[in-house]
């Protein structure tokens, strides 16, 4: 049997609600929430560094219906001159009093500041989810992966899993895979042999991701400088030292799965799991919203797999649009609420 297993938030859900004590657990369904600091700058909360993200958004939250911090940051990071509605926000970025909202303050058309305004929040948005996360990660690090359901399952079918896809930023899924399963994951950047271990595909990039392009990359004037490019048509490289200032985070924003460069940046990868796909005798897509930014990515994924390939769907919650579109395709299309009902077929 060889399994595309597919991952989503729901992993990271799972662990903190499984392994994680109640006291000290970040719910990873809402970063913005978490009291996030940056270490590149001793430890200053990251919303009194970057102010104008917190203006932006206390402003997104009274002119948009409640909904989940990722409705939130998809909202803020499609804005551009096609999103008259958040005009008000560029006064208030630019009275923030932050470095970053100066740059509004030269330019007096509303399209052209919009565009620009929309250019900081994406930049701003992705500095504050990778500190985010890598506290994230900090904090489970504290905590083991032993005994958890996931950690079975993984050692238990470490030699049948022939490709992952996970669209998380956090390295939880790294951590834990190569301990539990003793099999190195080879992220799918650029051309390379996969023989020695499994490729593992992030298109919406992670927090050990930079870019490699120092021309454009974030230096130690960080936050004094002037805008930067929003994106490079080059790999990232994976660094070990993921608190360092002097190179530009790569994570994708919702607002931006479905721009040019984000699939130039991908590219790689999604034909590896194109690959994969089309190999696999059963997907398992576990802990995955299907919420409207990642379907094209999914429904990709899901048009290269056999018609006759066995779709498992692992979530606490029955997800109807996702059961309701790979059942017309696919004749076997099952739904276990956790790892442990997954773990049953796995070990037998």
């Amino acid at each position: 049997m060889t399994i595309l297993l597919i991952i989503g938030n729901g992993l990271a859900i799972d662990y903190c609600a499984a392994m994680v004590p109640a006291r000290q657990r970040l719910d990873p369904a809402a970063p913005l929430d978490w009291p996030t600091a940056l270490p590149a700058l001793g430890g200053r909360p990251a919303l009194e560094v970057m102010p104008e993200l917190g203006v932006a958004l206390a402003f997104a939250r009274r002119i948009t219906r409640p909904g989940s911090d990722f409705a939130l940051i998809d909202r803020l990071s499609r804005i551009s001159a096609a999103t008259p509605e958040w005009a008000p926000l560029i006064d208030g970025l630019a009275r923030a009093g932050g470095v970053w909202g100066r740059h509004l303050e030269t330019v007096s058309d509303d399209a052209a500041a919009l565009d620009r305004l929309g250019v900081i929040l994406r930049h701003l948005l992705r500095l504050f989810l990778n500190a985010a996360y890598l506290e994230f990660a900090r904090r489970t690090r504290e905590f083991t992966t032993e005994g958890w359901a996931w950690a079975t399952w993984f050692a238990a079918c470490r030699d049948d899993i022939g490709a992952m896809v996970s669209l998380n930023y956090d390295t939880l899924l790294e951590r834990c895979f190569t301990r539990a399963a003793g099999r190195p994951l080879i992220y799918t950047l650029f051309e390379q042999d996969y023989s020695a271990g499994i490729p593992l595909h992030k298109p919406h990039g992670s927090v050990n991701f930079r870019n490699s392009d120092r021309v454009v990359a974030l230096r130690r004037t960080i936050y004094d400088s002037g805008l930067l490019v929003d994106a490079v048509d080059q790999p990232p490289i994976v660094t070990r030292d993921p608190d360092d200032p002097g190179l530009t985070p790569v994570l994708a924003l919702p607002g931006e799965l479905d721009s040019e460069d984000h699939r130039r940046r991908v590219a790689h990868g999604s034909r590896v799991i194109a690959e994969a796909a089309a190999m696999a005798d059963h997907c398992i897509v576990a802990g995955v919203s299907y919420w409207a930014p990642d379907r094209p990515e999914l429904n990709a994924i899901f048009n290269q797999l056999r018609r006759g390939t066995r779709l498992t769907l692992v979530n606490p919650i029955r997800n109807e649009r996702l059961e309701t579109t790979l059942g017309r395709r696919f004749a076997t299309v099952e739904w276990l609420k956790g790892p442990a009902e997954l773990l049953q077929p796995a070990v037998t």
